[in-house]
């Protein structure tokens, strides 16, 4: 009713002028042959009615129902006195003989009753209340007159008010029902955007809980993959090392999953920065498909690298992150046949596909596998391990890249994913393969390597002393970033710095770095070893060239973190 009465408001000046103007054409017109003073007294009365209404029109809004009804009712009486004011023109102007004077009286009155359609039809009370007065005394005025074409004049005049109420009636329940449906429409609008907010709500609670139970959890896995690789080199004997083969199986398990939780938290949360660059495929998936050929001979599959050549336009990081994510599947859930990463011209583009024999996958689950947490009947009863979220962390790296990712799939056949990225121009200049020196003989490559470990878990700090220890290090381990100071103020010079991001009290692992840092006038190598998720000072951390690495973290990057340490290269 609101919005009805409004939408009256607006119209109301502009028709409000109209009647100002045909009131002074209708008295110009008429007062030589009419009585003066009934002609001038008249277009007093409407000029009055006309102030009347526009005074009226310039209150505030109505605001509550009472307001609104009270409103309305001044608009019909309004609108009333507009059209007795009309009508009464029928007594005052129409006499016998005078055709001219009654076809301007025709003229004005239906063609301002046809302006009432479209001007007051939001509120038929109103449209009534102006129509009827304003026809009716045209039609009983010819009617009286009794002579057949003011017989045929009355009539008409009165089928023409009906045909005015009958069609202005439709209109006004058109209208009113678009109105209806219209805020009908906003209220669906709020609902959805309350719900999305729900739904935003429900999701950054989720990353919460995730980066809590990341965090806590990831600590005890940490200090258990530590104590893990020390009794890896103290077993001697068959039975003993194939148990403790099994436990590291596990614990790079749980270290997938950990980190498949990290990524599409980190895709969730929109602080992925995309960088994008000219990617070469020959490079990649020759890394990719040497990281996985062993895993593939253990399982006697054929993998191969075919037309992988040319450039794409891609962010280097997710390019590799789809293209391993894709392979690992293909590898894992293919028991026999080939795997195969290939690629297609297709115009501007190149088409990488991901090709396998394995089960393949139903029409009705292509969908689904795309979404976290989903896994496939065939693939849970097969006792593959996973959060299925491999798929997911895809899609959404493949939205970043502004592509999508495909699948074509027959069961028993196969399946063939892909992603269509645009070419690239080679770049001008390749950066050299980093020359990396043969191995050293275990024990003696990190021999009294003075390594200062920083965290305040008592569990990881003994692991790693332990660790440390069977690689012949020399730790130091403080649980705090006031330990550190005192240890540096006695005179202690560390040679690489190992530290937990999250400490007791204000400091961080960052801070303590560059405290050590500043305190030795040198750039200590040192790494970051983390629980959090995301953290505006974890990518500070990244941002000073601090090499930050998720726990739980493997022996062996520890290891070789150490190892560039002792070379002097960067982590």
């Amino acid at each position: 009713m609101a919005e009805r009465l409004r939408i009256l408001g607006r119209n109301n000046p502009p028709i409000l002028f109209v009647h100002l103007v045909l009131a002074g054409l209708m008295w110009a017109a008429n007062r030589p042959a009419a009585s003066p003073w009934l002609a001038d007294a008249w277009l007093l009365a409407m000029g009055l009615m006309v102030a009347a209404r526009l005074a009226l029109h310039r209150r505030e809004p109505a605001t509550t129902a009472a307001a609104l009804r009270r409103q309305a009712r001044t608009f019909v009486m309004g609108s009333g006195a507009a059209g007795l004011l009309w009508g009464s023109t029928a007594l005052l102007y129409f006499w016998p003989g005078a055709l001219e004077q009654q076809f301007l009286l025709v003229v004005a009155l239906t063609g301002m009753g046809a302006g009432a359609v479209t001007s007051l039809i939001m509120y038929m009370p109103a449209f009534y209340a102006y129509l009827l007065p304003s026809l009716l005394p045209l039609a009983g005025v010819s009617l009286f007159y009794g002579d057949m074409p003011h017989a045929a004049l009355g009539i008409a005049t009165l089928v023409y008010a009906l045909a005015l109420g009958y069609f202005g009636r439709n209109f006004s329940r058109a209208l009113v029902e678009s109105l209806m449906l219209r805020y009908e429409n906003l209220e669906l609008v709020g609902e959805l955007r309350a719900q999305k907010q729900q739904a935003d709500e429900a999701n950054a609670a989720k990353s919460r809980f995730l980066a809590a139970a990341s965090h806590d959890l990831r600590q005890p896995v940490h200090a258990l993959a530590l104590f893990n690789g020390t009794l890896q080199r103290r077993v001697v004997d068959y039975q003993t090392a194939h148990v403790v083969a099994q436990m590291g199986a596990a614990v790079e398990t749980l270290e997938r999953m950990f980190d498949g939780l990290l990524d599409i938290s980190r895709l969730d949360a929109g602080v992925l920065e995309v960088r994008l660059e000219a990617c070469d495929l020959a490079g990649i998936s020759a890394e990719l498909v040497s990281e996985f050929t062993p895993l593939a001979a253990e399982k006697g599959l054929g993998l191969s690298a075919q037309d992988m050549h040319g450039w794409v336009w891609a962010d280097r990081a997710l390019l590799e992150r789809i293209m391993r994510n894709l392979l690992a599947n293909a590898v894992r859930y293919t028991d026999a046949g080939t795997v195969s990463l290939r690629c297609r011209e297709t115009a501007s583009m190149l088409r990488i596909e991901v090709a396998d024999t394995g089960p393949g996958i139903a029409d009705t689950d292509q969908a689904a596998i795309f979404q976290e947490f989903h896994q496939l009947a065939d693939q849970r009863s097969a006792g593959r391990q996973g959060l299925g979220l491999g798929l997911a962390i895809v899609a959404r790296a493949a939205h970043l890249l502004g592509t999508r990712t495909e699948v074509n799939s027959t069961r028993g056949v196969g399946s063939v994913f892909s992603i269509t990225l645009p070419r690239a121009r080679p770049a001008t200049q390749v950066a050299a393969a980093r020359e990396v020196p043969p191995a050293a003989p275990v024990g003696g490559d990190l021999e009294r390597l003075e390594v200062l470990v920083v965290d305040d878990n008592p569990g990881i700090l003994k692991g790693m002393q332990t660790l440390l220890g069977d690689w012949r290090c020399v730790p130091t381990c403080c649980e705090s970033h006031t330990a550190v100071l005192a240890f540096l103020a006695e005179g202690y010079r560390p040679q690489a710095v190992i530290a937990d991001f999250r400490l007791a009290g204000e400091h961080t692992g960052y801070d303590t770095i560059l405290a050590v840092r500043t305190a030795l006038g040198q750039a200590v190598p040192a790494i970051i070893i983390t629980g959090d998720i995301v953290s505006e000072r974890l990518r500070e951390a990244e941002a000073g060239g601090i090499p930050v690495l998720h726990k739980p973290a493997a022996p062996a990057k520890l290891r070789s973190f150490l190892r560039s340490a002792r070379r002097g290269a960067p982590a």
